[in-house]
């Protein structure tokens, strides 16, 4: 899901700036920031001004694409962004609780390893 904006090579803008580089107006984006808190995570300055990072402003533009290009609600444009990011569906949820489940049966055996060990040692 990448996207070339050609950005200013720096680390953080703070929220005019993004405001320019999308067209979109400072309160929009603080909507956004509130719908999505998964996605759009700024920091704070220590004067509390948001900072993003340019992953967030490929975020910001990829629901500036879903909302208005695309015509999605905002709870189209999460699942679409959920989805776009790779976030666990269930089948992926049940993947990761069979290798937690295979991790916690080593952990068994270790353990099991070890109390035999200490059992021979006496």
């Amino acid at each position: 899901m990448e996207i070339n904006l050609d950005l200013p090579d720096k680390l953080f803008f703070k929220i005019g700036e993004v405001s320019k580089l999308l067209g979109e107006e400072t309160h929009t984006l603080r909507f956004w920031e509130k719908e999505f808190p998964t996605i759009i995570k700024p920091e704070k300055s220590r004067t509390q001004q948001r900072l993003y990072k340019k992953r967030d402003i490929e975020n910001f533009y990829w629901i500036k694409k879903y909302l208005r290009e695309e015509k999605y609600t905002i709870s189209g444009a999460r699942d679409k962004m959920r989805q776009a990011s790779g976030k666990k569906t269930e089948a992926s949820q049940a993947e990761k609780s069979q290798l937690d489940l295979d991790f916690l049966k080593k952990i068994k055996g270790e353990i099991k390893e070890i109390i035999n060990h200490i059992q021979q040692v006496k």
